[in-house]
């Protein structure tokens, strides 16, 4: 039942939330909101003069979902001008939930709640935005004193609580001293210079792109390499680079445009990293498919990759660019300017087969 009504709710979600609410609601993205936080972060960056200053509040709400009283939620509903039977259909979906629990391996009894959402059924969100919606409308006061009245109203009738010690505001560059420290200790938040990151971006994108997007990277970094430590076959290894470790920079990508310096870098540890390369090398044919600098073909000492630092224009470049296609062997002088001398070494012991493909084995 909750899966038809969840359904049926969808559709008319978008008249009823206001349009500052983006997530869950049909032809509205949740990412809207990364990008509003954005520009918001960049108004309050710029903003120098005048004599009004500007600030911005970021609420963190404990519990969101597990706190949520269903008396505020029918309230909700029945504010919004829902019928009182699909109400009623609505609240024993939420009314009728149990839960055993197991102490020491048996069933430690029952445990009827009162109040809360589940996080994984198909109705929760959709009640959790209309439950949302009644602090978004009390937020459009201006006044510090107002909002911090407001909040403690909202707290009241949905049994929801802000998290003070995780909330922060942030105030545009011509916002005087006082005028910050007033604010912040009547809202009883800290101070900050930025929100830093809001849904899992940043929400503030200065000249620096690299600074700002390197937690990508370092994420990047520590996932694929827990993964050597794992048991897994070299096509298991594959599967969860390709799967897993791809998927990462999509939600960033999908909003922001990272450094080319960034995708350098992560394409650098796809091609390159030990979860794929372990045990497996690439044995030299033509040379046409191999990467210089991002394929595993040379002899494991110290490793099997180029040791030689990479320069920025030979990026993507091939193998077959070392070979000398009239004898079909090293061309010795392209390998000196390019390599250092230990370099040079290892890829002249390669044997080369330019009437073959390059294969792995």
């Amino acid at each position: 039942m909750a899966k038809m009504i969840s359904n049926r709710m969808k559709s008319m979600l978008g008249g009823l939330i206001s349009e500052s609410q983006s997530a869950f609601i049909p032809d509205r993205l949740k990412m809207d909101n990364n990008l509003v936080a954005a520009e918001v972060g960049h108004f309050l960056n710029i903003k120098q003069c005048g004599l009004v200053g500007w600030g911005a509040l970021k609420l963190d709400m404990a519990k969101a979902y597990d706190r949520m009283e269903w008396s505020f939620l029918r309230g909700m509903l029945l504010a919004l001008a829902f019928a009182p039977w699909w109400v009623d259909l609505i609240m024993i979906c939420v009314t009728s939930v149990s839960y055993n629990i197991l102490v020491n391996g048996e069933n430690g009894g029952q445990v009827l709640p009162t109040r809360g959402l589940r996080q994984d059924d198909l109705l929760s969100p959709y009640l959790f935005i209309i439950c949302a919606e009644g602090l978004s409308l009390l937020l459009q006061q201006s006044q510090p004193v107002v909002t911090k009245h407001c909040l403690f109203v909202y707290e009241g009738f949905s049994g929801q609580a802000v998290n003070f010690q995780k909330s922060s505001v942030c105030f545009s560059r011509n916002t005087m001293e006082s005028s910050r420290e007033e604010v912040a200790q009547v809202l009883g938040v800290s101070r900050a210079s930025n929100f830093e990151k809001y849904l899992g971006l940043p929400s503030f994108v200065g000249k620096n792109k690299k600074l700002v997007f390197s937690y990508i990277e370092d994420k990047f970094r520590q996932r694929v390499g827990s993964w050597n430590k794992k048991f897994l076959s070299q096509a298991g290894r594959e599967i969860l680079l390709r799967s897993v470790a791809q998927a990462m920079p999509t939600f960033s990508m999908s909003v922001f445009l990272l450094p080319d310096s960034l995708c350098l870098a992560l394409e650098s540890i796809m091609a390159a990293h030990d979860l794929v390369c372990g045990g497996i090398r690439r044995k030299i044919g033509d040379g046409t498919t191999t990467l210089i600098w991002g394929h595993p073909w040379l002899p494991n000492e110290p490793n099997p990759m180029v040791q030689t630092p990479m320069h920025r224009a030979l990026h993507g470049s091939k193998v077959s660019g070392l070979i000398n296609r009239t004898s079909g062997t090293w061309d010795m002088s392209i390998l000196s300017d390019l390599f250092c001398a230990a370099d040079v070494d290892r890829i002249a012991r390669v044997p080369v087969s330019p009437s073959y493909m390059d294969s792995w084995y």
